[in-house]
């Protein structure tokens, strides 16, 4: 029989005593539970069940009335426990209590990360995070420990070189103890070891190297474009084929030839897929690492296991046949033998993965917007031609397309408009570090935070006159810009061009290592294209479309762009 004082409770309205079995440690143990929860969501199925099924068990058994039938006083216990936890996790969230209570956002927002996870399954996290800033002001809670910060002057001391690690979604992208590759890592020491090797693969010097394989895949593309004229061709797909031949040269020394063959193994839709699954897995991480264990038995996800096995097949044909090239992989497996600590075959496995992936999409990002903007606005498309032409015969000499000053503007208004990171990357304030100042802000240990990118450039403070429009000339020299547009760029409107708000390629130590090589690869391709091509969209085509149908899942995954082509004489 259980102590009586955990028994009994005095029932004022008819000066009794009623026996209610367990109820009271069954509440205690609830609340003790959500202790442990607060201090760690529990990502190991084991410990989970432990906390949810045998806490309750033992308590039952504990502190049972013998006299009511099993199964139903189990099924009160539970009740009694699930409901003490949800009231209490519920309680908490939404009061003055909570350590980040002080900033405003949607109530449903601060009671559970699922109903952001509803919103961002559909790819509108980034106009969610527009509209909930408009409404609420530059910090918004947007999880119960999570705020958005769309305030440039939080960005260097958030992911800056003293800035604060990544946050949790990382790890709810990767099945647990498995080894991340160099854009999930968290630990500051071990991205700064892991990084070491990129910088040696896209330094100055290599990336010249590479500018063999760029050129000769840039002419192929063309080539091969010229021959499906007038079109229309969906632009936004075959810029994706493109990056990802150019990556395979790039990294192996040869690509999956997809610009003459396709997508004949579906590989890019299923990654993409894939990739929005991992997203979602990361807003809730907890649960994206229960879900990633369960893939173990259950294959949930088809595409990054193809996509898995596509980069072991190349890693062990590579290393099997060896090769002159200094591809990236000759930089990943250190064959040079510069590094004091050799990478892992894990390590390689995970980054040549990575390598692919990261730099087929944004590229294709950036070039695909491009060519959205430059069709969309012809004054702007006649300045890039004639910059273009003047090349003459260095058509595909990157020294001399980097002078292309108002080409490089262009780029740079693409990316700003319609950067392919929209939503930013998650930091998080570890546990033990106390209270952070975030620029103005101050958040606890334990809270995540991030900087939406798409919003602060955007942001009239940084970017200035006209913010919303697409404007290249912002971007030129003062002279050069109040020439050309002097209605807009004139000593009456105030003009802003904040460097360190400009994030296409993030910010600070864990930047996308492979910026150079990115706008190397863009210019060569849109230099190429111009140089061979007009564009216009195809008939009945609403240009709208391309930025309606941006869809955020950290990538950004695209609608078509249906351009035709007229060969140039």
């Amino acid at each position: 029989m259980p102590p009586a004082h955990l028994d009994l409770l005095l029932d004022a309205s008819m000066g009794s005593f009623v026996y209610l079995g367990p109820v009271l440690p069954v509440v205690a143990a609830a609340l003790v539970v959500h202790l442990v929860f607060k201090r760690d969501e529990t990502s190991t199925l084991s410990r989970l069940l432990g906390l949810l099924l045998g806490v309750p068990t033992c308590i039952h058994v504990l502190f049972s009335d013998k006299s009511e039938a099993i199964a139903l006083g189990f099924l009160k216990d539970l009740a009694y426990f699930y409901s003490t936890l949800g009231l209490s996790i519920l309680l908490y969230r939404l009061s003055p209590w909570h350590p980040i209570a002080r900033y405003p956002g949607p109530i449903l927002c601060k009671v559970s990360k699922l109903y952001w996870t509803a919103i961002a399954r559909k790819g509108q996290q980034h106009r969610l995070l527009a509209k909930l800033h408009k409404q609420y002001g530059d910090i918004v809670r947007i999880g119960p420990n999570e705020v958005s910060i769309a305030n440039a002057s939080a960005i260097d001391p958030l992911m800056g070189a003293q800035g604060v690690p990544k946050g949790q979604s990382w790890s709810g992208r990767l099945p647990r103890n498995a080894l991340p590759n160099l854009v999930g890592i968290r630990d500051k020491k071990e991205h700064a070891r892991r990084r070491k090797t990129w910088q040696r693969a896209l330094n100055p010097t290599s990336i010249k190297y590479y500018e063999g394989f760029l050129s000769s895949r840039t002419q192929q593309m063309v080539d091969l474009l010229a021959q499906k004229v007038p079109g229309p061709i969906n632009m936004s797909e075959w810029m994706g084929y493109y990056t990802f031949d150019i990556m395979g040269d790039i990294v192996f020394g040869d690509g999956p030839e997809m610009m003459k063959n396709g997508d004949s193994n579906n590989l890019w839709h299923l990654l993409e897929e894939s990739q929005k699954t991992l997203f979602l897995f990361g807003l809730v991480p907890w649960l994206g690492q229960l879900m990633l264990q369960v893939g173990k038995v259950i294959p949930l996800l088809p595409g990054i296991t193809n996509y898995r096995n596509y980069t072991i097949g190349r890693v062990v044909e590579r290393r099997q046949r060896g090769s002159p090239n200094r591809d990236l992989f000759h930089y990943l497996m250190d064959d040079d033998g510069v590094l004091e600590d050799k990478p892992t075959a894990a390590e390689v496995m995970s980054d040549s993965a990575l390598a692919i992936i990261a730099g087929a999409d944004t590229t294709t990002s950036g070039i695909s917007s491009f060519l959205y903007f430059i069709t969309r606005y012809p004054k702007v498309y006649q300045k890039v031609q004639e910059e273009v032409d003047s090349l003459g015969g260095d058509l595909t000499s990157s020294e001399k397309q980097a002078k292309l000053t108002y080409l490089n503007a262009t780029i740079n208004e693409s990316l700003r408009l319609l950067p392919p990171v929209q939503s930013g990357s998650q930091r998080e304030v570890p546990r033990g570090s106390g209270v952070v100042m975030i620029g103005p802000y101050e958040l606890p240990e334990g809270t995540a935070a991030f900087i939406p990118f798409s919003l602060v450039q955007r942001d009239q403070r940084n970017f200035s006159p006209c913010p919303e429009m697409f404007l290249p000339e912002r971007w030129l020299s003062k002279d050069l810009r109040e020439k050309l547009e002097p209605d807009l760029f004139n000593e009456k409107v105030p003009y802003r061009l904040n460097q360190s708000a400009f994030l296409p390629f993030s910010y600070g130590p864990a930047n996308c290592v492979g910026k150079q090589l990115a706008y190397v690869e863009m210019r060569m391709a849109i230099c190429l294209l111009l140089h061979r091509f007009t564009l216009r969209f195809a008939p009945g085509y609403n240009p709208s479309q391309y930025e309606d149908e941006f869809r955020d899942y950290y990538i950004v995954v695209k609608g078509d762009l249906p351009i035709l082509l007229t060969i140039r004489n």
